[in-house]
């Protein structure tokens, strides 16, 4: 593997996380590391790999993905 772009949007639309590297590691957070709350989110992914081929095209996978925190409950 070469490079995954990372994108998350929210279920309006807006993109709340962005990030690219060798590896995919995503922890619920915004691209400014904000605590994404509960919800239903969207997700596109690109992975572009290392091969002999240089204009292999990438893999691109898309689909959805559910935050659920626990409530804090103070007792």
């Amino acid at each position: 593997m070469e490079r995954v772009d990372f994108i998350v949007y929210n279920r309006w639309g807006v993109k709340v996380y962005e990030g690219s590297g060798g590896v995919l590691a995503w922890d619920g957070r915004t691209s400014e590391g904000a605590e994404l709350p509960t919800g239903l989110y969207y997700y596109q992914t690109t992975v572009r790999f290392a091969v002999l081929e240089r204009n292999a095209p990438p893999l691109i996978l898309k689909g959805w993905v559910q935050i659920i925190r626990e409530a804090n409950t103070q007792g």
